[in-house]
C-alpha cells in the first residue's frame, strides 16, 4: 500500500494486500490501482 485515507484503520502504508477491482472479475495487470477497502484482503 502506498497510501491510505485519513479514516482507514485496518491497513497501513507499506502493507501488502490482494484485491480484485470491482470493475472486472478477472483482476488487473496494473502495477497499482485504486480500490475501496471492502475489496482488499491482507496478505497472511
Amino acid at each position: 500500500m502506498t497510501e491510505v485515507g485519513a479514516e482507514v484503520t485496518e491497513y497501513q502504508t507499506g502493507g501488502q494486500v490482494f484485491t480484485r477491482p470491482a470493475t472486472t472479475g478477472r483482476g488487473t495487470y496494473a502495477e497499482s490501482t485504486d480500490v475501496d477497502n471492502y475489496l482488499l484482503a491482507q496478505e497472511a
